[in-house]
């Protein structure tokens, strides 16, 4: 069969998927001319939708390819159709491969996920806003989802703040339970476990939540010089990083969030305009690419073949 074909297929079959993956790794960049609170929001569904376009599309030229094969395609029925876009090789091999690797990761870091947010708060108090002091000299500051979330202090982060701080501090890691940041937490982490790709996405958006809950530690103080020495100490005393599942004030690019919070600037008005209509964008062509691999799937599944 001519090898064009063969190429030209796969590319058909894989392109909503790539540029997904493309809008994603734009997003990367543009969400810090974004607010915080929206840039999550669109970080998030960008690592769900380009997630599951991804796989749609590993799905899609896994079977293909499989089909290829007449002992596969008497025993499944499957479409004859599928002769239109045929998968090279390479490209099955690859496909199957991914897949082989990418639903197990996901799953398990699901599962892992799931496990950890619960380990140490499953017998706290059921207050949505309840603050568990660890006795531990190791300083400690961190919001999690067990129960109905709770907020984790240590001895040893208490001693390395002032009251004014405290405050600070505790506003932030309550600003993650208020806006159910852990939910986001939990789309990155399965997506990036599954994707290696979406890494430098996942970072950014656990900026973006970071950042979100600087500003309404702001809101609440009304001091933000005060919430950035917040987090330059707190930053300084902890001596190891917060658990992957938690989200802290020692979390992601303190440097990078106090000199935000100092600098006091924020974005022009066209700037902002500019990369909302963009991130919108990006978030439209992630679901039409997630779109498209589903009604493969459906196609490849579905339809009734003529013989």
């Amino acid at each position: 069969m001519n090898p064009i074909v063969h190429v030209s297929g796969t590319v058909w079959l894989l392109a909503p998927a790539l540029g997904a993956l493309m809008a994603a790794g734009w997003a990367c960049f543009a969400q810090r001319s974004l607010a915080p609170h929206d840039a999550t929001r669109m970080l998030a569904v960008l690592a769900a939708v380009t997630t599951i376009g991804v796989i749609g599309g590993l799905f899609t030229v896994s079977i293909g390819f499989l089909t290829q094969f007449a002992a596969i395609d008497r025993t499944f029925g499957w479409c004859r159709s599928l002769a239109a876009h045929p998968v090279s090789t390479a490209a099955g091999v690859g496909a199957l491969a991914s897949l082989a690797y990418s639903l197990p990761a996901g799953i398990r870091a699901a599962r892992r996920y799931r496990r950890a947010s619960r380990f140490d708060l499953s017998d706290a108090s059921g207050d949505t806003n309840s603050i568990v002091i660890v006795d531990s000299a190791r300083p400690l500051a961190y919001a999690s989802p067990g129960g109905r979330g709770h907020v984790v202090v240590s001895e040893g982060m208490l001693a390395a703040l002032t009251p004014d701080e405290q405050r600070a501090m505790l506003a932030h890691e309550e600003a993650h339970l208020l806006y159910r940041h852990h939910r986001y937490l939990a789309v990155a982490y399965v997506s990036a476990a599954a994707l290696p790709l979406l890494r430098p996405l996942i970072r950014q958006l656990r900026f973006a939540m970071e950042r979100c809950a600087d500003n309404h530690a702001v809101a609440v103080i009304g001091d933000s010089t005060l919430v950035a020495r917040a987090i330059a100490r707190a930053a300084l005393a902890a001596n190891d990083p917060p658990p992957a599942w938690a989200l802290a004030l020692t979390g992601s690019g303190t440097r990078a969030r106090v000199e935000a919070l100092l600098d006091g600037r924020r974005p022009s008005t066209a700037a902002r305009r500019a990369c909302t209509a963009l991130g919108a964008m990006a978030v439209a062509v992630n679901l039409t690419g997630a779109s498209v691999q589903l009604h493969h799937l459906y196609i490849l599944l579905t339809d009734v073949c003529q013989f």
